[in-house]
């Protein structure tokens, strides 16, 4: 009986009252709880997104880099051809050059110089004398040595270089000789003692 006074004493709405303040109370903890979860979740999907732009946007500069990295190798392949053409159309030509060297202590001589693999028509050439100084070539050995008619490969012609005070010691030349295909060149070069 004694328990049945005690429960009659009891305030029932009170009871009722705490009841519902601790259940909200663990309501909002929990609330607080998830509100928590979710704002971290947020977080972890925003940084996913952040980590799926910089991938989206390394993805972007490999493929630029690619392309632009075969745009190189293109021009590379197209240089590398056409430098392989050009060298298989100059052994197709001949190559002459002039120089002067010295031949003794005080002896100077022209010297022209077929340096390919293809024999060398027609050769000759010019010194580019400024008209204040005399020529050093003598007039009858270049009468009877030029034009060569052919000069052959690794082969050469000297012509004796007349030095003295009134001729300079370094010339602009230019060389003239007819390549194996009947095509015409020339190269100009400078020549000193």
């Amino acid at each position: 009986m004694a328990l049945n006074n005690y429960l009659a004493l009891i305030d029932w709405t009170i009871v009722v009252a705490l009841l519902a303040v601790l259940v909200s109370l663990l309501t909002k903890r929990d609330q607080r709880r998830l509100q928590r979860e979710s704002i971290d979740l947020q977080k972890s999907q925003s940084k996913l997104a952040e980590k799926q732009l910089e991938l989206i946007e390394g993805e972007e500069k490999i493929k630029q880099s690619t392309i632009e990295l075969q745009k190189a190798q293109a021009k590379l392949s197209q240089r590398q051809l056409e430098s392989f053409e050009k060298e298989e159309a100059l052994k197709l030509k001949a190559f002459v050059r002039l120089d002067l060297r010295k031949t003794d202590n005080r002896s100077y001589k022209f010297f022209l110089s077929n340096n390919s693999h293809q024999q060398a028509k027609d050769v000759s050439f010019n010194l580019d004398i400024p008209t204040k100084y005399s020529s050093p070539l003598i007039g009858s050995e270049i009468e009877e040595k030029l034009p060569i008619s052919v000069l052959g490969t690794g082969s050469d012609v000297s012509f004796i270089a007349a030095l003295c005070d009134d001729t300079p010691l370094g010339f602009n030349a230019t060389v003239f000789w007819t390549n194996p295909d009947g095509s015409q060149d020339k190269s100009e070069v400078y020549v000193s003692a």
